[in-house]
């Protein structure tokens, strides 16, 4: 693996800093890096040559400790839609801290942004803040189990919507049978197998929750089949089910209407 350095020449990577600091990380969190950023074996990553830790970034590159200089395909894992240090973001950003940066009530800003998205995303007639995609995700299936009355929850397979328990296939680590005992899973793009598990579990599913295209770890992702989403939108209003579309890494990327208005359809949530 090369990369440019500070003054644009090629040169050999080197981690000794990454190195070091990774040793002292290990001795006070586990495992060095928390969750799937780490440099863990089992997933694939060559370990001896990768960026551990991220010391600055501006635009679509980030640096590490040891000054090589990467370009972040990856966008922050996905929420990264504008690239870094923006300067239209980081002013509104500075403009804000100068009033307060963390208050007892919300500002203004927050109904500003609030009407905006509203005005952006197709179908949205409310806007819902919240500190992270598991916490939303989580509040939306609580939202639909409220409005069905129902229990179960139907999930694609390989699909990501946080690490709660209930996010979680039968069997992972740490889990108990209860956590993921109402959680269905069906193969993404294939809704004969979805229709035949609401048929199956007719009355008793509150929600569809995925992706609008599929994006599974290690895979490359997938778009949905021509008419899916239409087929998939009428399967649950059918149904009296809740379409909960999770839109934290793909939101914007399609259309700024929304993902889910590129393929003509509206979710619930």
């Amino acid at each position: 693996m090369t990369s440019k350095n500070m003054t644009g020449a090629n040169k050999l990577n080197t981690y000794e800093k990454t190195r070091a600091l990774f040793d002292r990380a290990a001795q006070v969190i586990p495992g060095g890096i928390p969750g799937h950023m780490g440099p863990v074996l089992s997933q694939f990553i060559p370990v001896d040559a990768y960026p551990f830790y991220s010391k600055r970034a501006r635009g679509s590159y980030f640096w590490d400790y040891d000054d090589n200089r990467f370009i972040d395909y990856m966008c922050a894992y996905g929420p990264n839609v504008l690239g870094y240090n923006d300067p239209t973001v980081d002013a509104a950003a500075h403009a804000q801290k100068e009033d307060g940066n963390c208050m007892p009530l919300p500002a203004a800003a927050q109904v500003e942004l609030a009407e905006t998205l509203v005005d952006t995303i197709a179908g949205a007639d409310w806007a819902f803040f919240a500190k992270n995609g598991n916490d939303v995700t989580s509040l939306a299936v609580m939202t639909a189990r409220a409005a069905t009355g129902r229990s179960k929850l139907v999930m694609v397979k390989g699909g990501y919507h946080g690490v709660a328990p209930w996010t979680q296939a039968a069997g992972h680590a740490g889990l108990t049978c209860e956590d993921t005992a109402n959680n269905l899973f069906v193969s993404w793009n294939d809704f004969d197998e979805l229709e035949r598990t609401f048929n199956e579990h007719k009355g008793e599913i509150a929600c569809f929750m995925a992706t609008p295209y599929h994006h599974p770890i290690f895979t490359t992702n997938e778009l949905p089949a021509e008419g899916y989403w239409q087929k998939v939108r009428k399967l649950c209003d059918d149904h009296g089910v809740v379409l909960a579309i999770d839109y934290v890494r793909v939101g914007f990327r399609l259309n700024l209407a929304g993902s889910a208005n590129y393929f003509g359809f509206e979710p619930d949530l």
